[in-house]
């Protein structure tokens, strides 16, 4: 045997200038991109409705000679948002700290994990409040779309399909969707559709491996197209791994997401966050302190926010859109 031996040579440590950690891209979460965030005084409040139907009849009438003119007005409703605070925290240890090697940045690293805990918090959230059956009445049927023909069968049209249900919620609203958000098992099948690709073709010199977001939004009609590329753990702690997309199912759907809030601007949903309790306007907010009893500093992450569908005629839902 040749020596000295590797082990007599070189003592094992941890590299300085790498280490691996699941973290996932802000681009994969979508649920801040959708509908507009309207920081708010108070964790909850009351916004007026100007009921829609009363803005869009015709009254108007001929005027005779000498006589009023003809009357009409308008009702004015209220709903309310109510904010909840979401909050998570991750002790470091001063014995942890003091034991670590250079390449352990325990406060970095508290941060990055409690904002990503934060963010599939969100993600989830939104999934279930916006991203599902039963939901969204701006459709062509008033209620959840299912294709004639599924958009990954040699039939499916897609793009007629979308485009027949946004010009059926810009006749029940005036307002056409600006936004389609897919889940990946949607978006694969889009992207692989003939006739999507067909499409293509004539926008650009067609490669496959070019075909961004922007461009399926061109050819589908929106301003905006997002895949819910986020992922998740499902099994509790302490077993086998479970990943799974939060946007898993065969799904997709259609929004009206007004540009930014304003007084008398419509949209599908708003989230409304807490700034008087989250200042800055990014919805959540990381703050440390000294817990001298555990001799530890604490980290936490804390939201207060409202996830408010405000208008549900101003959304379509296909569900199982795809095999």
């Amino acid at each position: 045997m040749p020596q000295p031996t590797r082990g007599q040579v070189h003592v094992n440590q941890a590299l300085t200038d790498v280490s691996v950690a699941f973290l996932q891209a802000d681009s994969k979460y979508i649920a801040r991109q959708v509908f507009p965030m309207l920081p708010v005084e108070h964790q909850s409040d009351d916004y007026f409705v100007y009921p829609k139907g009363q803005w869009f009849t015709d009254e108007m009438k001929v005027r005779a000679p000498g006589e009023p003119s003809a009357g009409s007005g308008y009702d004015i409703n209220t709903d309310t948002y109510s904010c909840k605070v979401y909050a998570l925290h991750k002790l470091v240890a001063d014995q942890i700290v003091a034991n670590s090697d250079p390449a352990i940045d325990n406060d970095a690293d508290a941060t990055r994990f409690l904002t990503q805990k934060y963010l599939i918090n969100l993600e989830k959230r939104w999934a279930t409040d916006f991203f599902s059956t039963g939901i969204w009445t701006g459709s062509s049927t008033g209620g959840d779309i299912t294709p004639a023909n599924l958009w990954d069968t040699a039939a499916g049209n897609p793009v007629l399909d979308v485009q027949k249900e946004l010009d059926a919620c810009e006749e029940k609203t005036a307002q056409r969707p600006n936004v389609m958000v897919v889940s990946p098992s949607v978006n694969r099948s889009l992207r692989n559709n003939e006739d999507i690709k067909d499409r293509l073709k004539y926008v650009m010199p067609f490669k496959e491996a070019d075909i961004t977001d922007q461009l399926m939004a061109q050819v589908l009609g929106v301003g905006k197209y997002l895949v819910g590329r986020a992922t998740h753990n499902t099994a509790v702690e302490g077993a086998t791994d479970a990943m799974s997309y939060v946007f898993s199912s065969a799904d997709a759907a259609l929004y009206y997401a007004a540009p930014s809030p304003g007084i008398m601007v419509p949209s599908a949903g708003y989230t409304f966050s807490w700034s008087n309790l989250i200042p800055g306007g990014a919805g959540q907010t990381i703050t440390s302190w000294r817990d001298n009893d555990r001799k530890a500093q604490k980290i936490e992450i804390e939201a207060a926010d409202a996830l408010k569908l405000v208008a549900s005629d101003l959304g379509v839902f296909f569900s199982g859109a795809v095999s």
